[in-house]
């Protein structure tokens, strides 16, 4: 698998408080000593505006730890994943695991199992 610089990737999870899915957009901001660097694209955290000037955004300076990601140069990272029906593949392989150790699981196997379904419909009318 080819990384570049500018990749996206996602992750998708269930929030049980809020009862949907969440979505977080990753992309690669540099590849260097072997490793795969993917910062969390989250408005003003990690995006933003930069100065006073008109338009310009980009990344800002400080970014925090938990909005970073990385992986070595040619392996697959655990939990982000190039198109959006794989990211919720992922979601659901790892919220089986806690199946039926928590009330939430139905519901978020449910809603999980929906999107997927969605996304792979999306992709069959392209």
């Amino acid at each position: 698998m080819s990384v570049r610089v500018g990749d996206q990737y996602w992750h998708a999870y269930y929030n049980e408080d809020a009862d949907k899915i969440e979505w977080c957009d990753y992309r690669v901001r540099t590849i260097r000593g072997g490793y795969v660097y993917a910062i969390q694209k989250v408005d003003n955290i990690t995006w933003g505006k930069r100065s006073k000037k008109h338009g310009d955004f980009g990344w800002l300076k400080s970014i925090p730890s938990y909005c970073r990601e990385r992986w070595r140069v040619g392996e697959k990272s655990d939990y982000l994943s190039k198109t959006k029906s794989a990211a919720l593949r992922n979601a659901l392989s790892f919220l089986r695991k806690w199946e039926g150790r928590e009330e939430w699981f139905e519901r978020g196997e449910k809603k999980l199992t929906t999107a997927l379904k969605r996304e792979m419909t999306k992709k069959k009318g392209k």
